[in-house]
């Protein structure tokens, strides 16, 4: 039986060209939201000089490889501790030290909204800006850094697992590794070091890294409520632009006008193919399916990047935050992204996702995926076992790991029959 936290509610089916009706939630609990606690202590005497700032020398996948659980010690000061309980998404200045060495200047803000924030007097998740307050060093290279607190995932392996089998599909998708943190000398446990999207995250993975990264995000109002951000007039501009050239969301507003525009007529592979690498999405949809990420673009228009490549003009759609990942739930016939609706509503789009969703398995196998799942759960079970802010018992995680496994062994099957494959 899985644990399961829930991020929130189900949505509403979308009516394409339409504004989605998407029910208000509850806005974060007073708990959620408490006075943050004020630390103590600060950070050491001796403390190193900050790296020099060589990209060309460094090498950032050592951050994110499955041998070492990196140690984090966060320090901030007490004006930073009261910065974030005014605004816990306001970066403040921190020191970090990485493994020994001790950056400074860096940007720290707390991470999280609905279902997953928590205050310094929980576990925080933390984003970090390494370049924010003139810190002259970066990480590996690597200028941000997701350090999440894993707290809706009941396996700790979820997000490793999924963007495991998003890259094994060749596509886009974060690279991870885990690191043990304190803060102000207290330890706040096992956590995830998750890759930003960044230009430096574009670099390495797009021949021309200069195009627009937009964030879809949800759009999360004062009162708690929120839209969900997709292909729709009524929510597109939403769309948070993270790298690239401010273009009015002109790039967007052309994929929103050719899905609209073309749906269920012959025009939708021309068209839409002319603004989305439809074969990048079949893929991305097939995996999605594959790994019941619920709270995703595919079925919850929710937690995704979009990137257009200046390469040649076409949207690609990138995963994120994949901690619904796994979920039985997941309605796999009945997407909610627009851009998925229209896809199933063309028998070639179509076809071309159920093709994909069959290679899944088989990509699996040929990366090795299982076993660095397994071997990713030896490294940091015994980490684990330590954590004092950990939200989910030693013992509920051992068993959800061993179905975490379970569902790579049984999955073909159950979308075999689901989906009529082969």
């Amino acid at each position: 039986m899985w644990l399961l936290l829930v991020a929130c509610t189900g949505p509403a089916k979308v009516i394409i060209g339409a504004d989605p009706a998407v029910a208000p939630t509850e806005p974060p609990s007073d708990e959620t939201l408490e006075t943050l606690e004020t630390l103590t202590g600060t950070g050491p005497d001796d403390a190193p000089d900050p790296p020099d700032d060589d990209n060309d020398e460094e090498d950032d996948d050592r951050v994110f490889q499955i041998d070492e659980v990196h140690q984090v010690e966060i320090t901030l000061d007490g004006a930073g501790v009261r910065a974030l309980q005014v605004d816990p998404y306001a970066y403040v200045d921190a020191d970090i030290s990485w493994d020994g060495d001790v950056y400074e200047g860096v940007g720290l803000r707390i991470k999280g909204r609905l279902g997953s924030l928590r205050s310094l007097a929980g576990k925080s998740a933390f984003k970090l800006d390494l370049l924010q307050f003139g810190g002259t060093g970066r990480i590996e290279g690597l200028e941000k850094l997701n350090l999440n607190n894993m707290v809706q995932d009941n396996t700790q392996l979820k997000e490793f697992a999924a963007y495991s089998t998003y890259r094994a599909m060749g596509l886009v998708a974060p690279r991870l590794g885990y690191a043990w943190v304190k803060v102000n000398g207290d330890d706040f446990g096992l956590y995830s070091v998750v890759e930003d999207y960044d230009d430096e995250m574009l670099k390495h993975n797009f021949e021309d890294p200069s195009g627009n990264l937009y964030d879809g995000d949800y759009n999360l109002y004062p009162n708690g409520s929120y839209d969900l951000v997709d292909f729709l007039t009524a929510t597109q501009d939403f769309m948070g632009l993270d790298e690239g050239i401010d273009v009015g969301h002109a790039d967007v507003h052309a994929v929103t006008d050719a899905i609209a525009g073309s749906i269920g007529t012959p025009r939708f592979e021309s068209d839409v193919g002319a603004r989305v690498d439809l074969d990048w999405f079949a893929r991305f949809w097939a995996v999605t399916a594959w790994i019941g990420q619920y709270d995703s673009y595919c079925y919850y228009s929710n937690n995704y990047r979009i990137y257009f490549d200046p390469v040649d003009g076409l949207a690609r759609i990138m995963p994120w935050d994949p901690d619904w990942a796994f979920y039985p739930g997941t309605p796999l016939s009945s997407p909610y992204g627009v851009l998925a609706q229209a896809c199933q509503a063309d028998a070639a789009c179509y076809a071309r996702f159920k093709e994909a969703l069959s290679e899944v398995t088989e990509a699996v196998a040929r990366e090795g995926v299982i076993t660095e799942i397994e071997r990713a759960n030896s490294l940091i079970d015994p980490w684990f076992t330590q954590d004092p802010r950990a939200e989910v018992a030693v013992g509920d995680r051992r068993y959800n790991q061993g179905e975490l496994i379970q569902w790579y062994e049984r999955r073909d099957a159950a979308l075999t029959r689901e989906f009529g494959l082969r």
